[in-house]
């Protein structure tokens, strides 16, 4: 194997770089998305972006150096991947096969981004795990120890406020039963995360 050809696997490795980094990005993603983490799925959109460009431009100034003699492909195709590894893969002659392993990636990610946002984009309902957890946190922090809530109704429901209202009987620990109302609503214009509240005995439900 010559010098050359070793340079150019070499560099080679920026390219599997990109592809290593653009999957574990996706993988943080969808992580973070299932938390309702939007500041941090939006620093991690431009971070991403940022160790991509520094890739694409070390990528770029190495192939520089292994064909001095050749013209290279205009720097500003650094900003686009696709079109960066179209044109780098031109001028090594090689065929497109880190641009069609980066376009399944986009393709693939993007779906599974998709569905998994269709599947957690509703309100958890009344009696679901997530809730009945917050519920029992906020009982516990009246001071009351939660042991249990049954009976659980949904009195309404609004999709476009995004609100449940629910009934259900909570039992703890030093006391009985207590009939009451919760609502679960979203608690940011994104609809990533959403809070539970108890309902006061004043406060009606029909919003």
């Amino acid at each position: 194997m010559g010098v050359k050809e070793k340079d150019i696997k070499h560099s080679n490795g920026y390219c599997i770089a990109l592809l290593i980094v653009t999957f574990l990005s996706f993988l943080v993603g969808l992580i973070l998305m299932m938390y309702g983490e939007a500041l941090s799925m939006e620093l991690l959109f431009y971070g991403t972006i940022l160790i991509i460009t520094l890739i694409l431009v070390m990528d770029r100034e190495h192939l520089k150096e292994i064909y001095p003699e050749k013209k290279i492909f205009a720097g500003i195709t650094v900003i686009l991947v696709p079109w960066y590894l179209y044109q780098r893969a031109k001028f090594l002659n090689q065929r497109q096969t880190f641009l069609l392993i980066w376009v399944l990636m986009m393709v693939l990610g993007t779906a599974i981004d998709y569905v998994l946002e269709k599947i957690n984009s509703g309100l958890p309902t009344c009696e679901s795990r997530e809730v009945i957890s917050m519920l029992s946190e906020i009982v516990n922090n009246m001071g009351l120890h939660f042991v249990s809530v049954t009976n659980i109704q949904e009195l309404e429901f609004d999709e476009d406020l995004g609100l449940r209202i629910c009934h259900g009987a909570v039992q703890t620990e030093y006391m009985e039963k207590e009939e009451g109302r919760y609502k679960i609503y979203w608690g940011d214009s994104h609809r990533s995360s959403y809070i539970v509240e108890i309902v006061p005995v004043y406060e009606g439900y029909s919003y």
